[in-house]
């Protein structure tokens, strides 16, 4: 992961930014969440739940 951005576009509307890259490629997502450190538990499940799939999809 290259990095996670806490951007509040509006007043009252934070938003997550990730920002992840593997092989090269890059996969940006945004999610309303309700504090940074919401938001670290948001990154966290998405790099856990990606791993997972890489590992699913090198097993077949």
């Amino acid at each position: 992961m290259q990095g996670a951005v806490y951007i509040p576009p509006q007043p009252g509307l934070p938003y997550l930014a990730v920002v992840l890259s593997a092989d090269g490629g890059s996969m940006m997502c945004a999610a309303p969440v309700p504090s940074f450190q919401e938001g670290e538990k948001y990154v966290k499940n998405i790099i856990i739940k990606l791993s997972e799939l890489g590992k699913g999809l090198l097993d077949r």
